[in-house]
């Protein structure tokens, strides 16, 4: 964070942003019959792939699209991390998945200072507490009824193994946007993911989208991954894995936001604090800190 840059910054921010456009994107699509959540995760991926080859074949110059084979670990994370949430959160309460998805922010840290050696100051563990309270907030607006519903233990176990793959995904490219391309980390996580979305598309019969589906499926493809995606890598280049998850209450924000101006849905007196406590601790955590909270373990690798 010492050498943070208003460029990285930037891409992060206009990253999250972006990325908040897609749960209102999947929540419009996914109420119209005849477009299932499995099917509109492959056609979004494969199509995100297409324009991404059309993309580097125009803009060659002698970039290749091959990269180191373990690259492509990033791919599997992202496909079981997807694969994961959804399927748990058809098994277990929203309340519950919304809680257990914000364990990002508390497990990406702890990841980062253990196998990467990132600084944990005193500062980043306050902002960790108020970025995930405020989150919290966000997503369940206080209403934890939904916790004490039995019977979910399965979806618990599926969202909560989805947040550890989304953490060690984050880590991992933060690890390697240091100093990979961009663009062959971007084509390391798309291969894998489309292509294992793929049979598990057939596996269920989720294969056939509506004409509005193909449309959100190219939007989310396009925009929600592709962009978003290398507007990610590049800031993680300067800004550590701990502070791009701690300012992640940006997308939830922007969500709200299109929800309730383009969705008509409410927007409640604790959105609006759990907002304002999830802005504050993203400010507060990118104001840089001498101090050290602990002290830096040997990197794992």
């Amino acid at each position: 964070m010492k050498e943070l840059s208003l460029s990285h910054l930037g891409a992060l921010v206009l990253s999250l942003l972006l990325w908040g456009t897609t749960f209102p994107a999947l929540k419009g699509i996914l109420s119209m019959p005849g477009n299932p959540p499995l099917a509109l995760f492959f056609y979004r991926y494969f199509d995100s792939t297409v324009i991404l080859v059309i993309v580097v074949l125009i803009m060659k110059r002698g970039r290749s699209l091959r990269c180191p084979f373990r690259y492509y670990l990033l791919g599997i994370l992202n496909f079981f991390a997807m694969a994961f949430q959804m399927e748990g959160l058809v098994l277990t309460t929203a309340t519950k998945g919304a809680v257990l998805s914000q364990m990002v922010m508390v497990v990406v840290p702890f990841l980062s200072f253990l196998l990467l050696g990132e600084n944990f100051s005193l500062r980043k563990l306050l902002a960790v507490f108020g970025a995930l309270s405020g989150a919290v907030m966000i997503s369940t607006n206080l209403d934890f009824s939904g916790l004490l519903v039995r019977n979910s233990f399965q979806g618990d176990l599926l969202v909560s193994a989805s947040v550890l793959f989304w953490s060690l995904y984050i880590v991992l490219t933060r690890k390697w946007a240091s100093h990979a391309d961009p663009i062959s980390l971007l084509w390391a996580s798309q291969i894998p993911t489309v292509l294992l979305a793929f049979p598990a598309c057939l596996l269920t019969g989720q294969v056939h989208l509506t004409r509005q589906g193909h449309g959100a499926a190219l939007f989310l493809g396009l925009i929600c991954s592709l962009v978003t995606t290398v507007l990610y890598n590049y800031s993680l280049r300067r800004i550590d894995a701990t502070t791009s998850t701690i300012l992640g209450p940006i997308e939830l924000i922007t969500a709200l936001l299109i929800s309730l101006f383009v969705l008509g849905e409410g927007f409640t007196l604790v959105e609006t604090a759990g907002s304002m406590i999830a802005l504050c601790a993203a400010l507060f955590a990118v104001v840089p800190s001498p101090a050290r909270f602990l002290p830096r373990p040997r990197k794992f690798w």
